[in-house]
């Protein structure tokens, strides 16, 4: 199946429709503007619709699978994941190979191999989230408490400078 994303007047995706394989092969192929066309004289707009673009489910052309408030750049050609932060810049340098990743934090991310050790001697990961107001990545540690396995949890920051990961 073909997935078709409708645009707005500012390239902002509104939604994603399905249209069969054949109808797109016997109306010019994909990426085409003749199937674009066809999409359009089949569904028409929805409010605010003015464009419709092609884009790949398993992300073999214009970059990434759109999705509603996704972007379509049309000088690079392709769909743009929504800004997560406002301090976030776009980066469109990334690979299918490594997740297209979109935005970048104004912090590197430390990574899923930055670990702790708990109380017993095990290795655990942080659970590193996004903090905007403090533009940093916050960790959270957690273990089991007591033989009931109560959670307890612990936060920390990441601080790039000396990479380590600090108590909040």
């Amino acid at each position: 199946m073909a997935h078709f994303a409708e645009l707005d007047s500012n390239n902002t995706v509104l939604r994603v429709v399905v249209i069969d394989n054949d109808a797109v092969s016997n109306n010019g192929g994909d990426k085409s503007s003749q199937a674009e066309t066809y999409v359009k004289n089949l569904l028409g707009h929805s409010t605010g619709g003015v464009a419709w673009k092609q884009t790949s489910y398993n992300r073999s052309f214009r970059r990434s699978f759109a999705g509603a408030g996704c972007t379509y750049d049309p000088s690079a050609d392709i769909f743009i994941s929504p800004k997560p932060y406002p301090s976030w810049v776009k980066n469109l340098t990334g690979t299918k190979d490594d997740g297209y990743s979109d935005w970048d934090a104004p912090v590197a991310w430390p990574g899923a191999d930055v670990e702790y050790t708990d109380p017993w001697g095990n290795k655990a990961p942080y659970y590193w989230n996004w903090n905007e107001e403090n533009t940093r990545w916050q960790g959270t540690m957690i273990h089991a408490k007591d033989s009931d396995n109560l959670g307890i949890t612990k936060q920390v920051y990441w601080d790039p400078s000396s990479s380590t990961a600090k108590d909040v």
